[in-house]
Formats: structure tokens, sequence, C-alpha cells
């Protein structure tokens, strides 16, 4: 099973990996970016994470928003209107993928005061001031589960 997330935000703001590794450190947690990850990066990637020394691979992949690729529930989510792209993110259902990935998005929606959601969550967009809290939660469920890398992909160089 593959679970998807995302950051809406605004194109001026897209930050670069220092600028993520920053707000990931910020945030309490010891997840190292690859020297090479480009934020910007308008193919599928698989980004090759660490946490705490373990692999937390992570798909990534940045977008053009445009609102007709979206099919929201009538009433549930409002972007707003400034919103241009999308920073995409697809794991599989290990936990340390899904902490490598929630951790990046979360980095990525302080770094620009975006909008993340994910599949996490029921219809709902958390603001960047939010995404603490939830990332903390998801992180500290996720470490009881850790075993070791996923058997889904390749092993890190």
């Amino acid at each position: 099973m593959s679970l998807q997330t995302y950051v809406f935000y605004t194109r001026d703001k897209r930050p670069d990996r220092q600028v993520l590794q920053c707000e990931i450190e910020r945030l309490g947690y010891r997840l190292i970016l690859p020297e090479d990850l480009n934020p910007a990066g308008k193919e599928l990637t698989c980004i090759r994470a660490r946490f705490e020394d373990l692999q937390s691979d992570f798909d990534y992949l940045f977008i053009d928003y445009s609102p007709d690729d979206w099919h929201w529930l009538p009433d549930t989510i409002q972007l707003p209107a400034s919103t241009q792209v999308v920073s995409m993110f697809n794991t599989n259902s290990n936990a340390q993928e899904i902490v490598g990935m929630m951790l990046t998005a979360a980095a990525i929606a302080r770094a620009t005061g975006g909008l993340l959601y994910s599949e996490f969550f029921a219809d709902e967009l958390v603001a960047a001031e939010q995404v603490d809290e939830l990332v903390h939660d998801i992180i500290e469920q996720a470490r009881s589960q850790f075993c070791g890398p996923s058997r889904l992909r390749s092993p890190s160089r």
C-alpha cells in the first residue's frame, strides 16, 4: 500500500535543501536529506534519506498547481488563490519511509508557510503553524514499527 502527502504553496517561497535541513533540525529530529536533493525537481525521484542512521526513502515530485487536477469534496477544502505549486510525496506503508516523508513535507510546509494535506488526515489541510504537533505524533507512533529497510526499495548507497 502506498501513501501520498502534498504541500501546497507559492512558487516564490520554494526552499532549497539547506533550508529544509534547518527546518527538520528545528523540529528536533535527525533526518539527513541527500546532498543532491532538488526540491524543485520536476521528475519523480526516490529521495534516499537517513533517519537516525536508518534508511528512510520516499518518492518526491514538484509540480505546478492546477485546480482542474484536484477533485476536492464540496465544502471541505479551500486552497488560497495564490497557490501555484505542489510538492508531492509517495511512500510505501513502511514506518521508516513514512517518517522521512512526513518530516520533509513538514519542513517544506514550515519553510513556505504552505498547507499540508495527507492521507493520514481526514479531508483537511494543515497549516504550517500546526504541522509540528501532528508530525511529532506520527513519528512517535511510527518508531514502534521500525523493522529495518523497506523490502520494496533497493538498499541506500
